[in-house]
């Protein structure tokens, strides 16, 4: 029996994937592998196993440990009885600690490992971790938070979310080498190339599953780069998450989409320019070759290349100065939903 631990990273289309899995468990049953689902109660069921990542963590939240372990082992119960592979999948495993007494992060998540590597027998497990090229990430990352909306990141501007996560948020090569001090058996996977094609269907069959049917679905739609750009403008006025809810609806909606796409300029990226961008690309280049040479064997780059070659000068056309029109397009709305004294506020923030 192989166990197939699912760990992300983040933005890498996990959600997508636990869904399908979800979807299709008796077929992937049939072809030997078996995707457990979480009851939490009579009517609500995980289709991730997030519950099992968390429990081994040092979050005040957290399920006990003892639950994890409890998972762990009806799962595993299951699968040796019916000769199948088990796939268990949920992308806080990449991220997670368990914090000792002035202990630094990479210690924390090797104590993470080292309990989760307890209930998860190492020479039965191969670990799955999908790679999404740093530029690619960063952005999509920032348009997540941007989208919940209530955060402090969710208020920053582009480049100062930037210098928020650029350590281990980023540090993709001391992740995977956490995992295989406790795990030797990792298989890499490059989230760009699952892209070409049905995302779920490629993971799958990069686990040797063929034959299963095209996902054809969105799960999560993301914020446009120029939604993303005027939402952040709003999140300095939002103050809970059912104001955030409110104001989603409204930015999605046929006659604010219309004023957008009429007052806001297109942008490739969230980047000040094509430079800006593959500056922050070059500065991974090394600890991409070291994932490349460690973990996959040498080759090929380990992420296609898809921007633009750098400029000289900058040549993306920044959407703020289009902003404050805009927002006066919209302004009938927004005050609508937020008041007059916060719209007010808008505004003064971006003319000073």
């Amino acid at each position: 029996m192989t166990i197939y631990l699912h760990s992300g990273l983040h933005k890498t289309g996990t959600t997508a994937i636990q869904c399908y899995a979800y979807k299709y468990r008796k077929l992937l049953r049939s072809k030997g592998i078996l995707y457990p689902i979480i009851h939490r109660n009579l009517i609500s069921i995980d289709k991730g196993h997030h519950l099992f990542a968390h429990s081994f963590s040092d979050h005040p939240e957290s399920p006990p440990i003892s639950r994890g372990k409890l998972l762990a082992y009806d799962w595993k119960s299951k699968s040796q009885k019916n000769n199948l592979d088990l796939l268990i999948s949920a992308e806080p495993i990449c991220r997670h600690t368990y914090k000792t007494k002035d202990c630094s992060w990479i210690e924390a998540r090797h104590h993470y490992l080292k309990q989760l590597s307890n209930t998860i027998p190492p020479e039965q497990t191969k670990i799955i971790l999908t790679l999404r090229r740093q530029d690619n990430f960063a952005q999509s990352l920032y348009k997540e938070h941007i989208m919940k909306g209530v955060s402090p990141l969710a208020k920053l501007s582009f480049k100062e979310f930037l210098s928020k996560i650029e350590g281990r948020t980023l540090n993709f090569y001391k992740n995977i080498a956490a995992f295989k001090k406790f795990f030797p058996n990792i298989q890499i996977l490059i989230y760009e190339q699952l892209c070409n094609g049905d995302l779920p269907v490629n993971f799958f069959r990069s686990l040797g599953v063929s034959g299963l049917p095209n996902s054809n679905k969105i799960i999560r739609e993301s914020l446009s780069n120029e939604e993303a750009v005027l939402k952040q403008i709003l999140n300095q006025q939002i103050h809970s998450k059912a104001e955030n809810i409110k104001l989603l609806k409204w930015i999605k909606s046929g006659s604010t989409q219309n004023i957008i796409k009429r007052t806001l300029p297109r942008s490739s990226h969230l980047w000040n320019s094509d430079e800006d961008r593959a500056n922050f690309l070059d500065r991974y280049s090394q600890e991409n070759k070291k994932i490349n040479d460690e973990f996959l064997n040498g080759g090929k780059e380990l992420f296609p290349s898809n921007h633009t070659s750098p400029q000289k000068k900058a040549n993306i056309i920044t959407l703020q100065p289009y902003l404050i029109k805009t927002l006066q397009a919209l302004s009938s709305d927004i005050k609508q939903l937020l008041g007059e004294y916060r719209f007010r506020n808008i505004i003064n923030a971006i003319e000073h």
